[in-house]
């Protein structure tokens, strides 16, 4: 949905056919999108609240960060769908089709796609349906999981200009497991419990941890639960295709848009997506060349990982640094891979550096 809104910004693409194929209507708040941002966004009409700054909580340590120019924003999922499906359906040569794809080739320099509507062909195929993961020796595969409510109170409780991004005063049970606290008035706030390791936790320990935090931290036993939402992304450090043959381009999180260190997708596949409507625009095709350090932040996403996986120090320990020790500016930048090299070394510099030399080397010499 990011794509064909950014391919219909150009006008020598708004008469192409285009077909989308989607199993789901996309009419339901199934997911919130958090992302930070300078200025405005393509989709900013469609934000539910933004604020400048935030809170880091972890245990000995805490700070309220001032993060201007960036501002992190919310996007509730229902509002981007209805954005996006009522913008498109003022192009006749757009078909949303409900289908699930079965299978997709390449044949005589077309691309045909089986699913449950019928049989389809087109010059090319955009995919978004991750591969069946396929462990390769040598990488790591952690997941970010989640789950959140949107909770009501009957007494003003939140500042809602001032929500949690993160925070580490919770059981750790030796994984990275932190909260985060958006507050978008004085009585309504989305909560949410995240944890990264190799496995989902049982549905009751994620509802357990959630009122734990609100009765302990927030001091908070009567409210009332509006909302509901679970979610999984992949952390791996094997990277994802992003292409198939001369036609196939996978995007979203099928094509590599998900940080392998941080699980932030939304405002990669924004990016993405301008840069292939752009290609597609300029040369009739949508393959773009890779980006500037784009190997060198995955050394970085694998060696994080590598650290994470091991258990070689606290995930905790490696976040209160990294904002105890560095501006929000610096660290927005370098997660957004937005840096330079010597900006990488002093920021790095501030990790608990003497447990990441080890599996900085192991990786280098890929042992």
């Amino acid at each position: 949905m990011s794509l064909i809104y950014q391919v219909l910004q150009h006008e020598d693409l708004k008469n192409k056919k285009i077909l989308i194929l989607e199993k789901e209507p996309k009419d339901k708040n199934d997911r919130t999108w958090c992302f930070w941002e300078v200025g405005e966004g393509p989709f900013e009409h469609v934000v539910e609240k933004s604020w400048s700054v935030a809170w880091f909580h972890s245990p000995g340590f805490s700070r309220l960060l001032d993060m201007k120019p960036y501002f992190y924003k919310m996007i509730r999922a229902d509002r981007f769908y209805s954005f996006v499906k009522e913008f498109i359906s003022g192009f006749p040569n757009v078909t949303w089709l409900e289908a699930t794809v079965d299978s997709s080739y390449e044949k005589e320099d077309q691309i045909f796609v089986e699913s449950t509507q019928g049989i389809f062909k087109s010059g090319f195929l955009f995919n978004s349906i991750p591969p069946p993961l396929s462990k390769i020796k040598g990488h790591f595969y952690l997941l970010q999981h989640f789950k959140g409510w949107v909770i009501r109170t009957k007494e003003p409780i939140f500042n809602p200009e001032e929500p949690t991004l993160m925070d580490f005063r919770i059981h750790q049970n030796n994984e990275c497991r932190f909260m985060y606290v958006l507050p978008v008035s004085p009585t309504e706030a989305l909560v949410e419990f995240t944890v990264f390791s190799e496995n989902h936790l049982n549905p009751e320990e994620y509802d357990s941890a959630l009122k734990s935090y609100l009765s302990d931290q927030l001091v908070l036993n009567e409210y009332e639960i509006l909302h509901t939402e679970f979610g999984s992304i992949p952390m791996f450090s094997a990277p994802f295709e992003k292409h198939i043959g001369k036609r196939i381009i996978n995007i979203g999180t099928a094509g590599g848009q998900t940080k392998a260190s941080s699980g932030y997708t939304f405002t990669r596949i924004q990016k993405h997506s301008v840069l292939l409507a752009s290609a597609l625009n300029k040369t009739g095709s949508p393959f773009i060349a890779n980006r500037s350090g784009e190997n060198r932040f995955a050394f970085y996403d694998k060696v994080l990982l590598h650290v994470l996986a091991n258990k070689k120090v606290a995930a905790s320990q490696v976040f209160r640094n990294m904002f105890k020790y560095n501006s929000p500016q610096s660290v927005f930048r370098f997660l957004d891979e937005d840096t330079h090299f010597l900006h990488e070394y002093r920021l790095l510099n501030t990790m608990p550096i003497f447990k990441f030399i080890g599996p900085g080397f192991k990786e280098l010499l890929g042992i």
